[in-house]
């Protein structure tokens, strides 16, 4: 786990740097120190992390694969996957839609697709360390969609064993 800090804890406030240095060596996890410094140790430490907390901030709802199962099951979102063409042929989320982020109109094609900037819209790409997918997200929330969740296990996390097992708990698989 990795735990950063808005500010340099250490230079500002030298015994609650401390007390974090050493509640993060107890627990095992990586405390990143300060904002520009932070986010970019953040970043080499775990890419991924760093990627969901700046959708996050920017209003982008990023979502596990319990989640992912929910919405999915629901039907409430428009999926899109936004891997090669060929990837999607080899497998894909049933009823997503593929939208190769690489190929120019990408974002005008997902748009083409809803019928409101009002309509969910449900990104991902091959799994965590796929960043295509967050790419993604920031383009269609940019482009003025308000609900665009970003699911970060993608295709991997969902053709795991658990999250099947869940869909046909569901009904949704045989």
């Amino acid at each position: 786990m990795t735990v950063a800090t808005w500010m340099n804890l250490r230079r500002n406030n030298p015994t609650w740097g401390q007390i974090l240095w050493l509640l993060g060596w107890s627990l095992g996890c990586t405390v990143v120190d300060g904002l520009a410094r932070g986010w970019l140790a953040l970043a080499w430490a775990d890419p991924t992390a760093a990627l969901v907390v700046s959708a996050q901030r920017q209003g982008i709802l990023v979502v596990d694969s319990q989640a992912a199962i929910e919405d999915w099951t629901s039907g409430r979102s428009l999926w899109v996957d936004v891997r090669s063409r060929a990837e999607y042929e080899r497998g894909h989320i049933p009823w997503a839609i593929s939208v190769p982020w690489q190929d120019p109109g990408a974002v005008e094609r997902v748009l083409a697709m809803t019928d409101s900037p009002e309509r969910r819209i449900t990104v991902y790409c091959r799994g965590p360390s796929c960043d295509e997918a967050w790419w993604a997200a920031q383009a269609l929330r940019h482009a003025g969609v308000r609900h665009v969740q970003w699911f970060v296990g993608g295709w991997e996390a969902w053709t795991n064993d658990d999250v099947q097992a869940q869909l046909r708990n569901h009904g949704r698989l045989e």
